[in-house]
């Protein structure tokens, strides 16, 4: 019976370490891939290597760090994306008569204050950029554009679409080259 117990908790811990070796791996690559090569370098390994010891608690309950969209985050998205497809139907912001314009305002509004709502510890788990850009480029163009329509600032409100754009092209192209990780 001694032996037989022996047997089974060798295998158990044969598994157990078969298994830390692959959820190092995978921890460790998530790591890297959300925050950058260097940040890994920079001690990240311990933190990805320290979950992956612990990854029969992931397994059972899920990484909260993937597994959570933050609500602020996806109202914002939500708000900016009935935006654009009013704006769309006009051809551009500047075509929009008075009543959708006002409209637009109310939504690029409700946007920007989800988006100053939004935690920046989700904003980082994008993208180590991810909280700087969504920050100054993707809330302020939206509260620039919400004040260029109100107030009839076409300058302005060309402005907000360039970075607005920019910002954009950035989540595109990075998202593209599979850095971004959106929760």
């Amino acid at each position: 019976m001694k032996k037989v117990l022996k047997e089974l908790a060798a295998t158990v811990l044969s598994i157990y370490i078969l298994s830390f070796v692959f959820a190092g791996v995978y921890f460790n690559w998530q790591y890297a891939k959300r925050h950058g090569f260097t940040d890994w370098l920079a001690l990240g390994e311990l933190s990805a290597t320290a979950k992956a010891f612990v990854w029969p608690y992931y397994a059972i309950n899920g990484d909260p760090y993937l597994s959570q969209t933050d609500p602020s985050f996806a109202n914002s998205r939500a708000s900016s994306r009935k935006t654009l497809e009013i704006v769309a139907r006009f051809d551009g912001v500047l075509n929009l008569p008075p009543n959708e314009a006002s409209e637009v305002v109310q939504l690029l509004e409700a946007s920007v204050i989800e988006a100053d709502l939004t935690k920046d510890s989700y904003l980082q788990m994008v993208h180590a950029e991810f909280p700087h850009r969504f920050r100054t480029d993707y809330t302020k163009s939206l509260r620039n554009l919400a004040d260029g329509i109100r107030t009839g600032d076409e300058v302005k409100v060309i402005s907000a679409i360039a970075v607005y754009n920019s910002f954009s092209d950035w989540v595109k192209s990075t998202a593209d080259a599979g850095e971004l990780a959106f929760p």
